[in-house]
């Protein structure tokens, strides 16, 4: 029984990207979120790359440029898992 050839799907050229794409590209780039890996594969099909980067943008907390502007934030009286004392968060 023989293997099956492995399948592969391709990128979408960089090159072939209009701005937006290109700044959406960057930004995976920089913030390493989605990989921009995944974002070149779902290119192919427009629907799917800007579906999954508004989704992204949405659900992704902001990053921080420090651990301490991190700790500033835990520590603030309004950080969400303190918030949510009796639900199970960190702060429960």
């Amino acid at each position: 029984m023989g293997s099956a050839p492995k399948q592969r799907i391709s990128y979408f050229p960089l090159e072939s990207m209009d701005d937006d794409m290109r700044r959406e590209m960057d930004r995976c780039r920089r913030e390493g979120t989605p990989r921009p890996e995944s974002s070149a594969v779902r290119a192919q099909v427009l629907a799917a790359f800007w579906s999954f980067a508004a989704g992204t943008s949405a659900s992704m907390a902001p990053g921080f440029e420090s651990a301490e502007a991190l700790a500033r934030s835990k520590a603030a009286s309004d950080y969400w898992a303190k918030s949510r004392a009796g639900h199970g968060g960190a702060g429960s």
